[in-house]
Order: C-alpha cells, then structure tokens, then sequence
C-alpha cells in the first residue's frame, strides 16, 4: 500500500507529462504552417487556431513547469531572473513586408492559468512609439530575445525586454521596451529612458527604439560584463537624419546604464581599439592587451 501511495505522484506526473507533449507536438504542427503557408490568408487561419491550441495546453493542470523545449525552437518564451512570469512570442507574415506580432504572458500560479493576451498596436504607433504607456493588453510588437530585471527608485521590480521588429516596408527596428504590473496587470513603457535629447526627467522616452535600414546588422543587447545595454551608434548614409531608411551603424558603441532607477545614455561605452602604426590583432586579440 505504502508503495502505491509513493508511486501514485510519479504516474500522474508522467501521465500529465505525456499529455502535454502530445499538445506541444501539435503546437509545433500549427506553427509551422503559420510559418510556411503560401497563402497568407491561410497563415492567419491557422494561427487563431494555434493560439487557441496553446491557451488549451496552457489550461492544462501544472502547465507553467512544463519547459516546451520543442516549441522554443519556433517560438520566443524567455523567462525574467525571478521566474514569475514567462513570455510567449512569435509573428505572424501577412505579406512580403507586412508583419503582424503575437504573445502572450502566463504568470507563475499552479493553482490556475493567469494569461495576458499580448494585442500588436505598433503600426498604430510609428511616430510616438517612444512616448506611450500600453495598457489593456495592448503592446508594442516584437520578438523579444532577451529580458534584464531592475529596480526602480522607490523599490519596484521592472523588466526590460529587448525585441526586434521587422514590419516596416525599407526599415527595421530593435527595441528596448520596460514591463511593470499594476494590479496584476501587464504595462508597457516606463518614462525611464534618458537619452540625449531629453531636457528633464519630463522628457525621459517610455521605450527606446532605434529603427534602421532594412538588411542592415545592428546591436541592441545586454552586456553583463559592462551591466549596460550597449547598441549600435546610427547615421545616416546620405547625412539626411530624417530618413531613417538610410541609418546604418557609424563605428560606435553607446549603452543605457541602469542609474537611480533610470535608464541613462553612455556614449562610447565600448572604445574602438586603435591600432598604431606597424601593428595589427593576432588571432583578433592584441598581443600584451587583456
């Protein structure tokens, strides 16, 4: 008797284990003809079913443990430090340009399903995307790749998340974007980013964008060496800085460095080695340079 009541967790827990993996098999069904459907009416159908496929797996009792280390092959879930929470991402191709970007945030209860439902309002926002608050399960769309927790001034935990969005016609975005919660429920953007054209703190930007030529590699990640978000310095190949189809990376490495609970610009956080005369990198490295 001892012993069945012992192994009794251990066959439910595996039974639970092969159900969802079942489901996350389907998951991985769907997504890849979200992803590689010809016809872009058909790559929307299936995506509303694989979005109600995942909340149904997401029902399921004990969900939050389960790690979906297929589905992240296809889509973005990244973690903060503290686990609270877990961020499902990934774009939906309407056209050869058009982009339209899903997610949704399950918090960390394993009594029931807490789910935010993620709504893409960036093409509503192309001018004032750094200047707005998202509430009401509206956010500013893109794959998150990376996520840095910090504090605020008077204590709050927020989450910086890194993205890129690749909806515009000749440009691309990296974005810097801040999650805080209030009354349990998801904010995007945070007046806490100071920047070079801020005058006062009322002018500090709620996200930090840097949009690009199209095609064009550009850095937008955190450097844990350096506790700073380092990025790219941008200008604009025909010195036209109102063109931002034109902005490519100068040479240059500025960062934003957490301070007193803001985001602040650094300019040449990371300076370009310079090299002398007659000398050149051995295997990329400077000899008697650490």
């Amino acid at each position: 008797m001892l012993l069945c009541i012992l192994f009794l967790p251990l066959g439910v827990h595996a039974q639970d284990t092969t159900l969802m993996s079942r489901m996350e098999d389907s998951l991985l069904t769907l997504i890849d003809s979200v992803y590689k459907t010809p016809i872009p009416e058909l790559r929307a159908s299936v995506n509303i079913r694989f979005g109600k496929m995942l909340v149904q797996t997401l029902e399921q009792p004990g969900s939050y443990d389960y790690p979906f280390t297929k589905l992240q092959d296809k889509v973005h879930i990244i973690y903060p430090e503290d686990k609270s929470f877990r961020i499902f991402n990934w774009v939906l191709s309407y056209s050869n340009f058009g982009r339209h970007y899903y997610g949704a945030i399950q918090m960390a209860d394993r009594d029931k399903l807490v789910l935010h439902p993620l709504k893409d309002v960036s093409a509503k926002h192309i001018r004032d995307g750094e200047d707005i608050t998202l509430t009401e399960g509206s956010w500013y769309g893109c794959e998150y790749y990376a996520v840095k927790t910090v504090t605020t001034a008077q204590g709050e935990k927020i989450y910086t998340l890194l993205g890129y969005n690749n909806d515009g016609f000749n440009t691309t975005k990296k974005i810097a974007d801040v999650l805080s919660f209030s009354n349990g429920k998801p904010v995007f953007g945070l007046p806490v980013f100071a920047l070079p054209s801020s005058k006062d703190a009322g002018d500090f930007k709620k996200r930090f964008i840097l949009e690009y030529k199209k095609g064009v590699q550009v850095t937008l990640n955190y450097d844990s060496s350096l506790n700073m978000i380092v990025f790219d310095r941008l200008v604009s190949e025909v010195n036209n800085p109102n063109l931002k189809s034109t902005y490519v990376p100068a040479g240059q490495t500025d960062a934003l460095e957490w301070q007193g609970g803001i985001w602040r610009f650094t300019q040449n956080a990371i300076v370009p080695l310079q090299l002398k005369d007659g000398q050149a990198p051995l295997d990329g490295v400077m000899q008697g340079r650490n």
